[in-house]
């Protein structure tokens, strides 16, 4: 009683109006604008603390397709309520993008049954039409048209399993030819590709995901595990998160709403072999990413967002002799490797070491300008094992590691999406990644698009010992994971086990090439990781198959250890290659 008696006091002017989804609808004019914001009617079983709205931003005129942003109090959760727009004979639900207690971030709808020059009322409502949730709404105008404006033409927007709904698409919607603006950031204008840069160039043998994450085959996000306090410190880049869009005008969108929320973009880029546009955004000083994230993910569940994880090198230095090459059974040819394209990401190669004088090695870095490199080592030691092991082969090298400090080599999920974007389009057979850190939704979602493609994948397992937990993406299905093994066929005393392990290879003091010239004896299950991607190379050159038919070659072949079968410690055992390099007869593989 007392709640109704202090509504009568609020609502003075009282529009006659039924519920929302009934055929009366509340008719209004546009004086409203100057009025003071309009009572809703009383309730039936109002809540006793119901959301206060206080404040619109914009408060000036808004288009179809833009945002506006709610200030009050109580908002609650989305779960049971929503935001709506009514009048003018419309009632319209809202979209909202960013939702906490005392600040809402909704949409418009791009929708030509907003009229021009029309005011409508926004508030809250239960799901599916139901009562007016808070006391008052406020008004909401839509602009005038410009002089001599020219309406686009309508688009169709439809998810599957709905019905297809008309929506008149925004001005300022960019065209196919449109050239993407740069980073307003300084800082980052660097990292920038506009349209029809080299960067940008179709790839003919990629087939089309169709421009659509969904059409791609690509489910919806998955639910991953909060990040651990030891993650937010160390395991991921600092006031970062990366977005996955189907295409550049929904990355734009994305944009245009986190902005909304203090949330900028950093570096966007087109992954044109992939069909993707990953964006990298830069979240408010001092505030978290594991609240981000969960804020993020709770109200956009078809947003795939991440963190952008670190990734480290996987490789020790060790002193002794050479041995590697008989345990696998490797046999060379003159040719071996000619034709083979295979790719490596990795740290920058010292392409003028006498180890790799006569090589074929093409390499990108995906590092911004003044950003410390990381050190020559690992990479030059990793291309001269893939040299060594096939000659004429041709080596994509893609340099994405950074120092982060004295002691740390690393790089991010991002600089790893855009690396695979580009071995796609060097059509490559198989990428060497001798590298492992935490899962990333968005790095996971973009190997598994170049597993698609046909492209074999190879990863070190780790190097964190027998306790450890997974690697990836060694753990991550369809890659095959590495361990490494001494000349006495004994494991790596540091390598990871699980169930995630495929095969083992030499990985124990093996002789690699050192930047500065001369060769080095190194350990780490970065350095057995070669040694499978040359044999899948191998098998590819020789048989016509699929991936999970290379690997069944790849199994058959290989020396049990450990446990009989399958096991946590060398998976199915040593690999051991029977085809000779460089004598192919091509054939379907058995």
């Amino acid at each position: 009683m007392v709640i109704r008696l202090l509504l009568n006091v609020v609502i003075a002017s009282l529009i006659t109006m039924t519920t929302f989804g009934m055929a009366n609808s509340v008719q209004f004019n546009n004086k409203l604008l100057n009025q003071a914001p309009v009572a809703l009617p009383k309730l039936k079983n109002i809540q006793l603390v119901m959301p206060t709205l206080n404040q619109l931003k914009p408060a000036s005129c808004l288009k179809p397709g833009e945002s506006i942003t709610l200030i009050g109090r109580n908002f609650g959760s989305k779960n049971q309520q929503g935001i709506a727009i009514v009048g003018d004979g419309l009632h319209l639900d809202l979209t909202s993008t960013y939702w906490s207690m005392d600040k809402i971030i909704v949409r418009l709808p791009n929708s030509n049954r907003l009229t021009e020059g029309t005011e409508y009322l926004l508030g809250f409502e239960k799901k599916n039409h139901g009562q007016w949730l808070n006391n008052r709404a406020l008004p909401v105008l839509i602009c005038k048209p410009a002089v001599n404006r020219t309406k686009q033409p309508q688009r169709l927007h439809v998810k599957p399993g709905q019905d297809a709904v008309f929506f008149a698409e925004p001005d300022d919607y960019p065209s196919a030819t449109d050239p993407e603006e740069p980073d307003p950031s300084e800082a980052y204008s660097e990292e920038w590709y506009p349209e029809g840069s080299s960067y940008q160039e179709e790839v003919s043998f990629v087939p089309s995901s169709g421009g659509s994450l969904l059409s791609s085959g690509m489910p919806a996000p998955p639910t991953p595990p909060p990040l651990s306090p030891d993650e937010e410190s160390d395991s991921i880049e600092p006031s970062e998160v990366i977005i996955l869009s189907p295409d550049m005008a929904h990355a734009k969108t994305v944009a245009n709403e986190l902005a909304n929320a203090n949330i900028t973009v950093k570096r966007r880029r087109k992954l044109k072999s992939l069909g993707l546009v990953i964006s990298t955004f830069r979240l408010p000083a001092g505030e978290k990413v594991s609240e981000h994230l969960k804020q993020l993910r709770s109200n956009n569940e078809e947003l795939w967002v991440e963190a952008n994880h670190r990734y480290q090198l996987q490789s020790a230095s060790q002193p002794n002799t050479r041995w590697e090459y008989q345990s696998i059974g490797w046999k060379i040819a003159k040719s071996c490797g000619k034709g083979v394209r295979i790719g490596l990401i990795d740290t920058p190669i010292n392409i003028t070491h006498e180890a790799l004088g006569t090589s074929k090695i093409t390499t990108r870095s995906f590092l911004s300008r003044g950003v410390a490199t990381a050190s020559a080592d690992h990479g030059t030691a990793i291309a001269s094992q893939l040299m060594g092991l096939m000659p004429e082969a041709a080596l994509f090298a893609a340099e994405v590691f950074k120092q982060r400090d004295k002691k740390h080599i690393e790089t991010t999920a991002e600089l790893l999406i855009l690396s695979l974007d580009w071995l796609v389009e060097q059509q490559v057979s198989v990428i060497n990644l001798s590298l492992g850190g935490s899962r990333n939704l968005l790095f996971e979602t973009v190997l598994k698009r170049v597993m698609a493609l046909g492209i074999s994948t190879v990863a070190a397992v780790g190097n964190n010992g027998v306790k450890a937990s997974k690697v990836y993406p060694a753990a991550q299905p369809g890659v095959i994971a590495v361990t490494a093994l001494d000349a006495a066929s004994e494991g790596y005393a540091h390598a990871n086990q699980g169930d995630y392990v495929d095969f083992a290879a030499p990985g124990v003091d093996v002789a690699v090439a050192k930047a500065a010239g001369g060769m080095i004896y190194r350990s780490g299950t970065s350095h057995a990781v070669p040694f499978v991607t040359a044999a899948l190379a191998n098998i590819r050159d020789h048989y016509k198959g699929d991936l999970q038919q290379y690997y069944v070659r790849l199994k058959r072949s290989a020396k049990d250890l450990g446990v009989a079968g399958r096991d946590a410690r060398f998976g199915w055992g040593l690999i051991n290659v029977k085809e000779t390099c460089g004598l192919v007869l091509l054939s379907p593989i058995e």
